[in-house]
């Protein structure tokens, strides 16, 4: 996490621990409406705030801090792992590189926030911009067959992208955070 981000987050929580602390002095309940979905989504984070609370509310001789407040501390968690979610660069590729290739990259904005669209091609022109890119290129999404011999992954997709093609970005996505 770096540095500001590691700040802030602290910042966050010591601000929000205050307010918990009197709640607690307080026997003031405050109930976490998004309980269930942080338990689903963010589940690891969700099961070492409980566990940790649990800790520090003996460490601290502190009355139990409820499952809806440990929700609210994951939150500032999730927020922070989030932001700090690698990006990943991608070109779009299409035989005109124009029309269709804005089509997918809006597409790909929109179900994608993870992807940095770094350009959009033609087929013919992605040999010269891949040996002239400044940036990394961690991906290319094209609608035609790429012959050239890149060491770049490439994710085939139809002119529409699909939700077959938006599954087939999502298992790269997967693979390349899981390898």
């Amino acid at each position: 996490m770096n540095q500001t981000f590691s700040t802030e987050l602290h910042r966050e929580l010591e601000n929000h621990i205050v307010y918990l602390v009197q709640r607690l002095l307080n026997q003031i309940y405050l109930p976490n409406a998004l309980l269930n979905d942080i338990q689903v989504e963010y589940e690891s984070i969700f099961r070492a705030v409980c566990e940790s609370s649990v800790y520090v509310s003996k460490e601290f001789s502190l009355p139990e801090i409820s499952r809806d407040e440990s929700g609210f501390i994951s939150l500032y968690f999730a927020k922070y792992i989030e932001l700090e979610r690698k990006k990943i660069n991608a070109y779009i590729v299409c035989t005109t590189g124009i029309g269709t290739s804005e089509l997918i990259a809006v597409k790909i904005r929109k179900s994608f926030p993870t992807i940095n669209i770094v350009g959009i091609t033609s087929n013919t022109a992605i040999q010269k911009i891949v040996e002239c890119m400044d940036e990394q290129i961690d991906l290319l999404i094209t609608t035609i067959p790429i012959s050239q011999k890149l060491d770049i992954p490439i994710v085939l997709v139809s002119s529409i992208l699909t939700s077959r093609d938006i599954e087939s970005v999502n298992h790269f996505l997967e693979e390349m955070n899981n390898g």
